[in-house]
């Protein structure tokens, strides 16, 4: 929609370390610059100006740094999925006379930028699911954003995990005789989807779930070869990168182990 909020001049990052942490929910990835967090700078302004912003534009997700000198940093990451929860964190750090803008997307760290920056004191508004000096509602951002955090110090890549992880998901075993396909809908139906276990983390995190459980039955979970015969992918896109999982006829019927967003 065109929803938006304006908090007015506050939160400037200054001279100092800074970090965002916003979950998002994007529900296109063709419209351009939709700003989800904005505060003054914008690379389309005129003139260019001073601040930070994390935005939707075209489906890839951008954060950005000018200092008031106008000197900018950016990173870019693509949006994977719609009507998806993604956990985004906007990192900028100093050190040595430099400063780096790192964007972590979903707890991994996907992109950064490093030069030489300086301080950031904008006098605008910050302001979030628009751009308060851009008002035209294709600047807006379609989706919903929740859980929005500041940070005046750079979080370490273990807390940003930790903030993905905490916040993230529970898992259920949705108990029931499912398909593949049908186990992928009923997940989706109830928020969720079909768990991605795609890093050592979040294996760890299953494992550790089904053991408090107290039940480990064989189970569908978000991977995949249905496009291509042995070409496995999980739902989110990513290639399997390692193996540690059965395989089974997608037609077979058992319990599903689901990802349910609290969000």
């Amino acid at each position: 929609g065109n929803d938006g909020i304006d908090f007015g001049d506050v939160l400037d990052i200054d001279n100092g370390n800074f970090t965002i942490s916003v979950w998002v929910k994007p529900s296109d990835r063709d419209l351009r610059e939709q700003v989800i967090i904005a505060k003054g700078q914008s690379g389309s302004t005129t003139p260019p100006e001073s601040g930070y912003m994390i935005l939707n534009d075209r489906g890839k997700y951008v954060i950005r740094y000018n200092d008031d000198q106008t000197r900018g940093l950016s990173a870019v990451a693509p949006v994977e999925n719609l009507d998806t929860w993604d956990h985004l964190v906007y990192r900028l750090s100093r050190q040595d006379g430099k400063s780096t803008l790192t964007l972590f997307l979903n707890g991994e760290e996907v992109a950064f930028q490093t030069k030489q920056v300086g301080p950031s004191n904008s006098e605008q508004g910050l302001s979030f699911g628009y751009h308060n000096k851009r008002a035209d509602p294709k600047y807006h951002f379609l989706g919903e954003i929740d859980d929005v955090r500041f940070y005046n110090r750079a979080l370490s890549a273990s807390e940003v995990i930790s903030l993905y992880n905490y916040k993230a998901s529970t898992y259920e075993v949705i108990e029931g005789q499912f398909t593949w396909q049908e186990a992928k809908a009923d997940a989706e139906l109830k928020g969720g989807r079909l768990a991605v276990l795609n890093t050592a983390s979040r294996v760890s995190n299953a494992n550790n779930f089904l053991q408090k459980s107290g039940s480990w039955p064989t189970m569908w979970i978000g991977l995949t070869d249905e496009n291509v015969e042995g070409d496995w992918k999980w739902i989110d896109g990513n290639n399997l990168s390692f193996s540690n999982w059965a395989t089974m006829n997608q037609t077979m019927q058992v319990p599903a182990l689901t990802k349910i967003m609290q969000l």
